[in-house]
């Protein structure tokens, strides 16, 4: 229908294989009057402009012998007759700036960028109906906050007769139906809407979340390394790439009650400007497993990305190259068990002052010497200013604040 065998896909690879082509890879709109664009830039331009609501910067005319014609599905590029037509990547060369950016929805970007990184680092994407069943939510152990569905009137089926609360349901049957046909090594991600009914309201909220999910061998099998399962700090190290992503400072708090999790290796994930709930992340419970008929560890990190696309991400800065070397040193304190590391690293990098550029938590020991109920934890501390070689003085002073503010904040004896 466009004339020519110039099909819709055929448009789309041109326009991405050529420089200032994007293909979108989905209908933005439909347009159901006919107008024609004539060559003049201003005029092709100005009608994308008027029908999307948005400008199309560099947009120098339509390619010549085609243009924008009303058929019965809506708006299509047709050959005009007798005219000779000059080729789309012609056109392409001639200075178009991303056309499609400025007709695809603002908040469409971002989501494709989010999965651009999460198949960079090596994760599947998969695709599920929007549809779930307060059943599916239980199986799951999540909350009755979950169960509470938006009904549908002629559902396809009981298991999708109402619209999804949760990504998870349909990720863990998914994995649990690869498992069972001989693929238990999985690395894999969903990037979906759901939505929640709102009482006294005649619509639901919908939002962005996005469920990620790794389960079995790490990677394939090599000879020259040794094989293992993933763990917590595989699901972690994706989430902390994430977190990069969108410049998101964050907290970890430990889950002690929740019938998904399994505790003691899991975590609510909050902001920490303003204390934002964002979701989860860690091991799925042994009850939830079995509900499943899964019999492999499962790891999983759910996220609302609505929270983080609100705010505008952190623009890259340069900074120069050091000109001076740094002071490296090493802190170990012994303090209650049930104190998280990541509070003391947080504690040492804010009492450090301006030199302290860095802190990395390299060791986490239990067992003798350390008395029962407490633990040892060892920080490396990277001193560095920009004007000068450090002293000893220097480094001493740091160290001697930081040696304090943990003493009075957590009782911390130096080992």
């Amino acid at each position: 229908m466009f004339g020519a065998g110039l099909g819709p896909l055929r448009w789309s690879v041109c326009a991405g294989q050529h420089p200032g082509g994007l293909a979108c890879g989905a209908v933005s709109d439909v347009f159901t009057r006919s107008r024609d664009i004539d060559g003049r830039p201003e005029d092709a331009g100005g009608e994308l402009a008027q029908r999307f609501g948005a400008d199309v910067p560099g947009l120098p005319g339509r390619p010549s012998g085609l243009q924008l014609a009303e058929h019965s599905c809506g708006l299509l590029v047709e050959p005009i007759a007798g005219e000779v037509r000059q080729p789309l990547w012609r056109w392409c060369e001639r200075g178009v700036q991303h056309p499609v950016d400025a007709v695809l929805a603002p908040e469409n970007r971002p989501l494709k960028d989010i999965k651009h990184l999460l198949v960079s680092l090596g994760l599947t994407e998969m695709l599920h109906w929007s549809f779930g069943a307060p059943d599916e939510v239980t199986k799951t152990g999540l909350n009755d906050r979950y169960a509470q569905m938006v009904r549908l009137q002629n559902p396809l089926s009981e298991n999708h007769a109402a619209m999804r609360t949760t990504l998870l349901p349909a990720l863990l049957t998914s994995i649990a139906a690869n498992i069972n046909h001989g693929a238990p090594d999985i690395a894999a991600f969903e990037l979906g809407c759901v939505y929640q009914e709102q009482p006294g309201e005649p619509l639901p909220t919908q939002s962005h979340h996005l469920a990620v999910a790794l389960c079995g061998k790490y990677m394939a099998k090599h000879w020259s390394l040794p094989e293992r399962t993933v763990d917590f700090y595989d699901i972690k190290g994706i989430f902390e790439s994430i977190a990069d992503y969108f410049g998101l400072e964050y907290a970890l708090e430990p889950i002690d009650a929740m019938p998904l999790m399994n505790p003691g290796a899991s975590a609510d994930i909050r902001r920490l400007s303003d204390n934002t709930p964002l979701g989860c992340i860690g091991a799925v419970s042994a009850q939830v497993l079995k509900n499943y008929d899964i019999h492999q560890d499962v790891f999983i990190l759910q996220l609302e990305l609505d929270p983080l696309l609100a705010v505008p991400k952190p623009v890259a800065t340069f900074r120069p190259l050091p000109k001076f070397p740094p002071s490296l040193r090493d802190l170990a304190v012994v303090v209650e068990a049930h104190i998280p590391a990541a509070e003391l690293r947080a504690a040492a990098l804010k009492a450090g002052g301006q030199l302290l550029k860095r802190v990395d938590i390299f060791d986490v020991y239990t067992g003798k010497p350390i008395p029962n109920g407490k633990k040892s934890v060892a920080l490396s501390l990277v001193f560095q200013a920009e004007d000068r070689t450090l002293t000893d003085a220097d480094t001493n002073a740091s160290m001697e604040a930081i040696l304090a503010d943990l003493t009075k904040r957590f009782e911390a004896i130096l080992r």
